[in-house]
Parts: structure tokens; C-alpha cells; sequence
């Protein structure tokens, strides 16, 4: 019973606290639902006077945290609809797919580079001033091995996939990445673009990077490493050919010299 001796009644404009009510403005407002409660997202009652367009009562596979539907590039990252990141646009390859799912990058250098690398300190360096220069967020370093370290020792194994610049799959994770074989080439640089290098062949191809690592991310030991990627003097070194997704993306036994211009893999981290 109201306080005015009429039959309590959501919707009657009388707010009615014994009833549960704790607001009634005769119909649904911004600042009440149709149930005579405080319009709260996540109270599981739709208040499309609050904006509210769905209320599954947190975020589900058809609705955001926010009581909005779910979509990809809503701003909203929403696990339950399979959202593992959101950057606001529908680009491939940038850390962020079309449809909301996370991934490393991988690139190829646009530029060639000689053996005086300035250690993998200043390789890591060179990868990550291609990937600003291409509008890509994160940390890269090079696929690289010396006396000092190696892809086994210095990344971050990741857990999720790997994708090239056009957002095609590399491997499903660092153990996947490691196991000999790529689901596709890295033959794209940080542009989008064949890698750049010069015209000096091994093996009768031109397709070629340094890495000086086999397909496990350890060092290739039959080679030397450019004086720890410092020296561009006649050498040789171990490399990989990028036009490859066998083991010969990495492991390519033909002796490169570190007079060379070839690109370098580089990995988000």
C-alpha cells in the first residue's frame, strides 16, 4: 500500500520503498527503469531512454559491458564475442586484425643492410625504426644470433599467432614459429612491400636475409656472425631466404658475406 492508501503500483508515480521501488517516474526516463529501479548497465532491464540498446547482465557474444551491441572497432573490448584487442580501425597486419583478434607482427626489412649492424642492440634498433616509420605500435627486435644472444634467449615467447603485414598467419606461437616449418613466407617488409637488398646471389638466389639462426631460434654455429653483427669486412655468415616457409626461411646453408646489403627479419615483441 502506498503512502497515499492506494495499491502499490509501479508506474504510478508514488515511490513506494517497502515495494522495492527506489524511483518511479510514471514511466521508463533516463534515470529509472521501467521497473521502478535506478537505471544501472549490467541490472539486466534494456532502458533504451538511458541508451541502453542491450543488458545481458555483463558483456556477452551479442552485447558490451557498455549495453551496447557487440562489434569489432566499438572501442569496447569484449572477450566473450572473442574480442582480443581493439586500435580502432580495420587494418591488417598492425597488431590488431579486422575482426579484433591480437597478433605479433613480422616484416622483412625494407632496407638492406651490410654486416656492421651495431650488435643486435643496434639491429633491434633498425627494426624498430622501420616499424615506427610504418605506423606500427609496439617493440620489435631482430631475428638474429651472435655470441651475445639469440631469438631463443632474447624474445617473449609469445602465446598468441604471429601474422605478416598483410595480416597472413606465420605461425600459431613462438612454439609453432620454432617447430621448422611457416604456415607462410615472411616476404613482406614493414611497407607492405618485397623486402629491399642487393643483387648478390648464394645458392642462385637473390631472396636472401641474415640471420645466423636455425629453425630452433638458436645460433647457426657453422657460420661465423660478422664479428657480432659489427663488421661489414669480408666474412660469411649464416642466413635465411625469405621467400621460403621450410626451414630455409632461416636456416639456408650457403655462406653469405657480411659485404652484403640484405634485410633482417623483425618480430614484435
Amino acid at each position: 500500500c502506498d503512502s497515499d492508501c492506494t495499491l502499490a503500483q509501479c508506474g504510478d508515480q508514488t515511490v513506494n520503498g517497502a515495494a522495492g521501488e527506489t524511483c518511479d517516474s510514471g514511466t521508463e526516463t533516463a534515470t529509472c527503469d521501467d521497473d521502478c529501479t535506478a537505471v544501472a548497465c549490467g541490472d539486466e532491464v534494456v532502458n533504451e531512454s538511458a541508451g541502453e540498446v542491450c543488458d545481458h547482465g555483463g558483456p556477452s557474444p551479442t552485447c558490451d559491458l557498455d549495453c551496447t551491441f557487440a562489434a569489432c572497432n566499438d572501442g569496447v573490448i569484449n572477450s566473450a564475442a572473442g574480442e582480443s584487442c581493439e586500435d580502432g580501425n580495420l587494418a591488417e597486419g598492425d597488431g590488431c586484425s579486422s575482426k579484433c583478434k591480437a597478433h605479433k607482427v613480422v616484416f622483412a626489412t625494407s632496407q638492406g643492410f651490410d654486416g656492421n649492424l651495431g650488435g643486435l642492440v643496434g639491429a633491434d634498433m633498425k627494426c624498430q625504426v622501420a616499424a615506427q616509420a610504418a605506423g606500427l605500435p609496439g617493440t620489435y627486435r631482430a631475428w638474429l644470433s651472435d655470441d651475445t644472444g639469440s631469438p631463443v634467449s632474447r624474445f617473449t615467447k609469445s602465446t598468441i599467432p604471429y601474422a605478416r603485414r598483410d595480416g597472413v598467419l606465420i605461425a600459431n606461437n613462438w612454439a609453432d614459429l620454432i617447430d621448422g616449418t611457416l604456415a607462410a613466407p615472411i616476404n613482406l617488409s614493414e611497407l607492405k612491400t618485397p623486402p629491399g637488398a642487393d643483387a648478390n646471389v648464394c645458392g642462385g638466389t637473390s631472396q636472401l636475409t641474415f640471420t645466423n639462426t636455425i629453425v630452433s631460434g638458436t645460433m647457426f654455429t657453422d657460420f661465423t656472425d660478422c664479428q657480432n653483427w659489427t663488421s661489414n669486412a669480408p666474412g660469411f655468415t649464416g642466413g635465411g631466404q625469405w621467400n621460403k616457409a621450410d626451414g630455409l626461411w632461416t636456416q639456408f646453408v650457403c655462406q653469405q658475406s657480411c659485404a652484403w646489403k640484405k634485410p633482417i627479419y623483425c618480430f614484435m615483441q
